[in-house]
């Protein structure tokens, strides 16, 4: 049995590697700037075992820091080593996944109840290959297993299953032994470091729970273990607001309800969820970016979209329900979708509409109502007679193929689609014209690379869609600057500080420019602001040097001068 394990666990890191293999050599894109190569926690010297000794140090997600922290160690800011450690840990979780169903879909039918029966010699596999293989293949997981920056999803989901199959195996022991509570142990602690890498890992005592109803009954399972659920989840808590309490309480204060009230926001979230289950099912059109217009928000239940989502759940909700009946799997599948889902549906609004990484841990549930019915389907007990079930066997299993085929087509073509950071954002407007963030990304790349007419195309479509993005003013503003048009950096310099008088980068454009227009009183004044709001930025103090060697202020310039090498060396070094 251990070998059987072996080889699946083998099978699925070949799948994998085959997979995502022309992902090692992709770039860092997007938020991997911020986390990764411009974190100067990343680069740190200090000893991880110093780290350890001040987890806040480590951020409000410290698993995931630490994790980038070992890969720098171990080959440098080389993009290949943290892919290399992403498609590690997917493999890892995808092995959880599949003891995890390989002890879900092995019950001891007693009175309709589900326990998994120790020193079984006949276990079923199938089921459980079917769940693991879709499960860790699917072309939704490219979010999250392709993105560097996805770690914080992988990780979180590695510890939820883990968390989940030392629960199933607690459960599985009756003599209250020592290492019946071992178990128990190790699925709280994973638990807790699984909330130090993604919050919506709070879920997994309600998910243990959800698997004793199916057990037990509710009332059964809330009588005899109501304060082990209750105090997992109270620690889960403490846990989570000691390191990230913070930055839960920022988001709650800056938050809005999409679509502008309670009702728009819980409309688009019906949407929202319509489209999840879509992209499970057909995930041909992939996005890297919902935000601003690319995912709009709907104002009303009364929307013919939102009429038309609800009647879609409700279908589907009564087809698990019918499901359920015959397959009792099928039925926590559907209940895994909704409580895996509700840390993202905007309960409390969150900065991100939508991103297709939240599915990471909620495609179990799919994979799971999946892996069951084609493992129904392809049993002895629908026909009658050796040859049929043979062949309706070999049907379900060229289906199955076929599918994990396509998958890992597509999933190489979404690798692609993550190279660099020009063909992510070009990709991406390509898929969403309307997402705003994605023409201003598009926007800094051309920027950077010197192709100014390209980026102030893409600039002036971002305002297009968000008229007030003070990011695609202040763009436009320094290309105007970079061709020594001042009149034009002027006015857009003191649009983008109207929009946001407290903007360190439109103070700090508005101080070049006037600069360029040789006002050296504002100019020095503009960039002394600047030097509040951004203290650490060699640029502001390259100004306050420029204004006093125009000035003639030898002592002033050396002073600044001074003060931005230090600066300059300080970044190189932590770079």
């Amino acid at each position: 049995m251990e070998m059987k394990r072996l080889a699946v666990c083998l099978g699925l890191a070949l799948a994998i590697g085959v997979a995502y293999y022309n992902a090692l050599g992709n770039s860092f894109v997007f938020d991997d700037y911020l986390l990764v190569v411009d974190n100067g926690l990343v680069r740190t010297p200090s000893p991880v075992s110093q780290l350890l000794l001040k987890p806040l140090s480590l951020g409000y997600r410290p698993l995931r820091t630490l994790s980038y922290i070992i890969d720098y160690r171990l080959a440098g800011l080389q993009p290949w080593a943290f892919h290399v450690s992403n498609l590690f840990y997917h493999w890892i979780t995808s092995c959880l996944v599949f003891l995890v169903a390989l002890r879900l879909t092995n019950p001891q039918n007693e009175k309709g109840r589900w326990q998994v029966r120790e020193g079984e010699n006949a276990w079923r596999w199938r089921s459980a290959i079917f769940i693991a293989a879709l499960w860790a293949l699917h072309p939704v997981q490219t979010d999250a297993v392709t993105y560097i920056s996805g770690r914080r999803d992988i990780l979180g989901g590695l510890c939820l299953f883990l968390g989940l199959w030392a629960y199933l195996r607690f459960r599985a022991v009756e003599s209250a032994s020592m290492w019946r509570y071992g178990w128990l142990l190790l699925s709280c602690a994973v638990y807790s470091f699984g909330l130090l890498s993604k919050e919506s890992v709070l879920v997994l005592p309600l998910l243990c729970w959800l698997y004793d109803v199916q057990h037990e009954g509710i009332g059964e399972s809330l009588r005899r273990r109501w304060a082990l659920y209750f105090l997992v989840l109270f620690v889960g808590a403490a846990v989570l607001w000691y390191f990230a309490g913070w930055i839960l309480m920022a988001t709650f204060m800056r938050s809005s309800w999409y679509g502008g009230s309670l009702e728009g926001n819980f409309a688009t979230v019906a949407r929202i969820w319509v489209h999840y289950l879509a992209v499970m099912i057909f995930p041909q059109t992939l996005l890297g970016d919902y935000s601003y217009e690319a995912f709009p928000a709907s104002p009303s239940f009364l929307q013919p979209e939102v009429l038309t989502a609800l009647g879609i759940l409700g279908v589907v909700a009564v087809g698990l329900w019918l499901l359920a009946r015959w397959w009792p799997l099928c039925g926590y599948g559907g209940l895994w979708l909704v409580v895996s889902l509700l840390p993202v549906s905007h309960v409390i609004p969150i900065k991100e509409i939508a991103a297709e990484h939240y599915l990471y841990v909620p495609l179990f549930g799919f994979c799971l109502i999946l892996g069951v019915i084609l493992d129904a389907l392809s049993g002895t007990g629908v026909t009658q007679g050796v040859l049929g079930a043979r062949l309706r066997a070999a049907v379900v299993y060229t289906l199955v193929v076929l599918l994990l085929v396509e998958a890992v087509a597509r999933i190489r073509v979404r690798n692609s689609d993550w190279a660099d950071e020009e063909t992510f954002w070009s990709v991406t407007v390509l898929t969403a014209p309307r997402s705003a963030r994605a023409h201003y990304n598009l926007a800094g790349v051309y920027k950077r690379t010197q192709r100014k007419q390209e980026a102030a195309q893409e600039f002036a479509k971002t305002l297009a869609i968000v008229p007030r993005h003070v990011g695609a003013v202040i763009g436009l503003g320094e290309l105007a600057f970079e061709t020594g048009h001042y009149g034009q950096a002027l006015a857009y310099a003191t649009q983008a500080q109207q929009l946001a008088p407290r903007n360190p980068r439109a103070i700090y454009l508005l101080g070049w420019v006037k600069f360029g227009l040789k006002e050296l009183d504002e100019a020095e004044m503009l960039f002394q602001q600047a030097e509040t709001l951004m203290p650490n930025y060699p640029g502001v103090y390259a100004g306050l040097e420029a204004v006093a060697k125009e000035r003639g202020d030898k002592e002033a310039e050396t002073r600044w001068a001074d003060k931005r090498r230090a600066l300059e060396a300080r970044a190189g070094r932590t770079g």
